[in-house]
């Protein structure tokens, strides 16, 4: 998961990112958090300072995504689309992503 903190959001609407089916586990200190920006899959920012997310290129992903009402929160998953995606969550297939991931 890749939650924004802090008083502004990097995205209007989007509140996390979350990664499915990537290994990458959520950090529970100071040094899991900076082992765990290495383990991003590509295509991600991977400095805090710089904000967590996509960069510019990829805009137009959560452009989209906010587009549909209620929606905070993005799946990027390898596991498929079969799933039941719950309410104010969309998913992306990892295989659509424009990068390989």
């Amino acid at each position: 998961m890749v939650p924004r903190t802090g008083s502004t959001s990097k995205y209007g609407q989007i509140e996390e990112i979350v990664l499915e089916g990537f290994g990458v586990e959520p950090p529970g200190d100071e040094q899991a958090i900076h082992d765990a920006l290495f383990q991003l899959p590509m295509g991600f920012i991977k400095n805090i300072e710089a904000g967590l997310g996509f960069p510019k290129e990829y805009s137009s992903i959560v452009d989209c995504v906010e587009e549909l009402d209620d929606v905070t929160s993005l799946i990027i998953t390898k596991r498929g689309s079969t799933r039941r995606i719950p309410p104010g969550w969309a998913a992306l297939l990892s295989c659509r992503y424009p990068t390989r991931i």
